[in-house]
């Protein structure tokens, strides 16, 4: 395919010609760039709730491109939660062909969500592991889901037949367990399944929730104790609510809301519940979380406990958490053909309880405001737009009964009707990029390619003038009001003056001063890259960052780069002088015997590549740091010009030490050789963060 037919194409679909830019692509020969593309387009649309158009458009490729359509139709099912059941008999043909070995546990998984644990799900599990075409890891992940359906939901058959089947196949991990799985080893003991499993820790974690749960949903089902439901809508605001909903005995909120006093006379203060979605519990600032009362939702968290690590840390810091009932779930996915949202969730379990909503107050709740021709914020206190996992019309009418008390209707057309803005008006957001440092080094080149990545499913990077969001690389300038800090807030705050986004991603923050606190304020999403930069964005300014570490770990890698062989020796990058202000080069006779690397001459393909030969790395550069983590070789870091380094370190909770003196060196080298179980916790937990997007 030509790079000519992909711009074409590109340009066509970035002024909303979508008919255009499609005919373009699906006429070029079958290629990974054409693919990519079409993709690209269907999830545009898709994102902007024109699923059935996206559908269509991969429906007609099934006869001339059937292996690349019904994968990218899974893929679509399960990014947009379409839990129809018209689209169970090509699931199960999609899975049983094995089409999809990338896709097949979410593929499975949505199987289950629409038809729950029917024969033919079981069916459709034993085919697609009789032929399994994917890695072992992925496999095994199938058989775990298999188990834990099974455990919880099929019959004593079918728990037989999947624990049969999973015999000699794997051995289950005990801190990863659902907690359909966890429930049942504690009556039966973990086998040889997971031969690890104890009764104690399971306990600690799946034993404290179901009983939490049970004393939370007491509490909530009695009369006597009055509720207040807020949701994050900007319909409370100017009505000047907040007194009223702090009068209640329990107040739920919801994703962690600000609830600063520019809130509070309109959505008020008092929080007792804090509902969590399960797919941000490994982004949250755990630390900060002591004696909170959680409730966690999602389609399934019983049988697909995910981040599962997390929430154990938040259990052991003394913080409590509960889930919805299952049947509140199941029945609000059948209705809905989508996955419910986490308002609904609440609102409809609240009212299942106590049956009937008398002494519930719900407040933020609007539904359809965000979506439409004319959409507003789906949020109080900040820009956002509504995610098309949810049937939002449907939602606004189960609410209402819900309100009314009366029986739900059926909303199940409405499934497809919800979108964000008219078709006739449909573009791509348009991003404005901002803090281009590739030229710097290759740690920073690998930045922008995994945010160009990142972005480009949800739109198109552009330079020209007119542009929707504008996202800000902080990267290693936002600090001690450097000049770089301040040309990038100052940029911030012009395109929020224009009633733009904005958003400061990737960033390091230390020791600003407090003059764009209100920029700040006003950002649509803030992403910092550790620690002790989300502790400063905190502490000194009251904003509360979301921690992703630096997009370099999680950028592509060539398949086949040039490998520079380091033949087991220990390697060395430039080291910050705060003598001279500035990274430098040793010289010394002493430290010759490092080789040196200068990350201007690699690629961070090559980097990594390159480290994987070396024996230790020692450097003061942070992208160096991570780029030991990919290689998964141990480091010795001195301290640059920020406290970028000892930040990660303290976000990994590792106790690897950071060499302060140049006279410590070698004594850190022989740690760092002794000690290679701290740098494996690290690389661990780096490979089990999420990678961002914009959407988040």
């Amino acid at each position: 395919m030509t790079d000519n037919a992909i711009e074409v194409a590109n340009a066509a679909a970035a002024r909303g010609e979508m008919d255009v830019a499609f005919n373009l692509l699906v006429r070029e020969a079958p290629s990974p760039e054409r693919n990519a593309g079409i993709w690209r387009f269907c999830d545009w649309l898709a994102s902007a709730g024109f699923i059935a158009e996206a559908e269509d458009r991969l429906r007609r490729m099934l006869v001339s491109d059937h292996d690349f359509a019904s994968d990218a139709l899974v893929k679509l099912w399960t990014n947009y939660a379409v839990l129809d059941p018209r689209i169970k008999d090509d699931l199960c043909d999609f899975l049983s062909q094995q089409k999809t070995p990338g896709h097949a546990r979410r593929g499975l998984r949505l199987m289950y969500f629409i038809d729950g644990a029917s024969e033919v799900l079981f069916e459709t599990y034993s085919t697609v592991l009789n032929g399994y075409e994917g890695t072992e890891t992925q496999k095994d992940g199938i058989i775990a889901d298999l188990l834990s359906i099974s455990a919880g939901h099929g019959t004593r058959q079918q728990l037989n037949d999947a624990l049969a089947s999973a015999k000699g196949q794997l051995t289950l991990n005990p801190n990863r367990l659902s907690l359909h799985l966890d429930r049942y080893f504690m009556e039966n003991g973990g086998g040889e399944i997971c031969p690890k499993f104890t009764r104690r820790r399971a306990a600690a974690f799946t034993g404290e929730i179901d009983t939490a749960s049970a004393e939370v949903w007491s509490r909530l089902a009695s009369l006597e104790t009055s509720v207040a439901i807020v949701g994050n809508s900007s319909v409370e605001r100017g009505r000047r609510k907040g007194a009223e909903i702090d009068g209640h005995d329990i107040v739920i909120r919801f994703n962690l809301p600000k609830q600063d006093q520019a809130f509070a006379i309109d959505y008020g203060s008092k929080t007792d519940l804090i509902v969590i979605n399960h797919s941000i519990l490994q982004r949250l600032d755990i630390a900060s979380l002591v004696g909170e009362h959680l409730l966690i939702t999602g389609p399934d968290w019983d049988s697909f406990t995910v981040n599962r690590k997390a929430a154990r840390q938040l259990i052991k810091q003394g913080n409590r958490i509960t889930i919805i009932p299952q049947h509140i779930r199941n029945e609000l996915t059948r209705s809905l053909l989508g996955s419910a949202s986490s308002g609904l969730q609440v609102c409809a379990a609240v009212a299942d309880a106590r049956r009937g909503t008398e002494g519930v107050g719900f407040f933020g709740f609007s539904m359809t405001d965000q979506i439409g021709d004319s959409p507003t914020s789906a949020n109080y206190f900040r820009k956002s737009r509504p995610v098309f996992r949810h049937n939002w019309k449907g939602e606004a009418a189960i609410l209402e009964a819900i309100r009314s008390n009366q029986p739900w209707p059926d909303v199940r057309s409405a499934r497809y009707e919800n979108h964000w803005g008219s078709r006739q008006m449909f573009r791509p957001k348009r991003f404005r990029l901002l803090g281009d440092h590739s030229d710097y080094h290759c740690g920073s080149a690998a930045v922008m390619l995994h945010l160009r990545d990142c972005l480009a499913p949800q739109g198109v990077v552009t330079d020209d003038a007119e542009f929707d969001t504008l996202v800000v690389n902080g990267e290693g300038s936002m600090h001690h009001n450097s000049p770089a800090y301040i040309e990038k807030m100052e940029a911030l705050k012009v395109a929020q003056d224009a009633g733009l986004e904005t958003m400061l991603v990737n960033s390091v923050w230390q020791a600003n001063d407090n003059r764009y606190d209100d920029v700040l304020k006003k950002l649509d999403k803030i992403y910092v890259r550790e620690r002790a930069s989300q502790v400063d964005l905190k502490r000194r300014h009251g904003i509360d960052a979301t921690l992703y570490p630096d997009f370099a770990y999680y950028s592509r890698l060539d398949p086949s780069p040039k490998v520079l062989d380091f033949e087991g020796r220990m390697v060395c990058t430039d080291v910050y002088s705060t003598e001279f202000n500035t990274f430098v080069r040793w010289t010394g006779k002493k430290e010759a015997k490092f080789t040196y690397l200068d990350m201007q001459e690699f690629t961070w393909s090559e980097l990594v590549a390159s480290l994987k030969t070396a024996e230790i790395l020692i450097t003061g550069r942070q992208h160096a740091v991570y780029a030991a983590c990919r290689a998964e070789i141990p480091f010795v870091a001195f301290p640059g010009n920020t406290h970028k380094i000892e930040g990660l370190l303290m976000a990994a909770g590792v106790d690897i030490p950071m060499c302060t003196r140049k006279a410590d060196l070698n004594k850190l080298i022989r740690w760092a050789r002794r000690n290679k179980a701290s740098y494996t916790k690290l690389f661990e937990w780096l490979k089990s963060q999420p990678t961002w997007f914009p959407g988040i």
